[in-house]
C-alpha cells in the first residue's frame, strides 16, 4: 500500500514532500 502511493506521486513531487518535511523540521 505505502509503495502504491509513493507510485502515484512524481519523482519531483517526492522531493518536493521531503523538502517540505525537512523545513517543518528545521
Amino acid at each position: 500500500r505505502r509503495h502504491s502511493r509513493l507510485g502515484n506521486l512524481s519523482p519531483a513531487d517526492y522531493e518536493n514532500m521531503h523538502l517540505t518535511q525537512n523545513e517543518v523540521s528545521a
